[in-house]
């Protein structure tokens, strides 16, 4: 098992550990020389990290995906934690444990499954709703609306649709809101914002919403699901 992680990192700590590069940016100081830019990251978190020196002997030895251990030190950048890499090498296959650089579920693999049908059973290939505002509002997770004096008020939802497969996603949206520092980084700032905005019932359902209209997404568009970065939660 791989120490420390990322959620364990406290400033100005020097650290031996090993991370999944996420990304690889060769970028230019003010004098020219070459230094790298790198988001690593394993199962609780991701980290921004920074590769000032000896930056040509380590260019080519690794790349974007790849499992490296590296020695550097932690700091406070902007309110955020950056590391500051003084060595970086690639990692064999033979040293990796992806369980350490793959978040997995705590919840039961029998109940997600059950979930899964559910929700499949219920929407098809969500070809029976044109957008998934409308997989939203058939399973009841959408307020709604009463206009007057040129002023929108929302009322209740409505309760309609699949009771179970309504319950499951408000269920399911409780667990990630408690849960919603260790989300994507763009999911994660949503929803702290919208913690601090809205009560916890009414943020519940809003994301359960939200869940709603991305499970209808990946089964419409038959595509993998991808976390949403900042712009695409701000724009859903």
């Amino acid at each position: 098992m791989k120490s420390p992680y990322v959620n364990e990192l406290k400033p100005s700590q020097l650290i031996t550990t090993s991370f999944l590069v996420h990304s690889k940016e060769i970028r230019q100081k003010k004098t020219g020389e070459l230094y790298l830019s790198l988001l690593l990251g394993d199962r609780t978190g991701e980290l921004d990290a920074k590769m000032w020196d000896n930056v040509t002997e380590a260019l080519d030895t690794f790349d974007r995906d790849d499992f490296v251990k590296v020695k550097g030190l932690t700091q406070i950048f902007h309110n955020r934690p950056q590391l500051t890499i003084h060595k970086v090498r690639r990692m064999d296959d033979s040293e990796i444990d992806f369980a350490d650089y793959f978040p997995s579920s705590r919840r039961d693999p029998g109940e997600m499954w059950t979930e899964l049908r559910a929700t499949v059973a219920a929407i098809g290939n969500g070809a029976a709703f044109k957008k998934g505002r409308g997989f939203a509002a058939w399973l009841g997770v959408v307020p709604g609306e009463h206009s007057t004096g040129g002023k929108q008020k929302l009322t209740g939802t409505s309760r309609r649709g699949n009771k179970y497969l309504r319950k499951l996603f408000v269920q399911g949206a409780h667990t990630v809101l408690l849960q919603k520092t260790k989300q994507s980084s763009g999911l994660s700032m949503w929803l702290v914002n919208l913690a601090s905005r809205k009560r916890k019932q009414v943020a519940t359902v809003a994301l359960a919403n939200k869940m709603a209209r991305m499970a209808w997404a990946v089964l419409f568009k038959g595509e993998a699901y991808r976390p949403p970065t900042v712009a695409q939660v701000n724009a859903a």
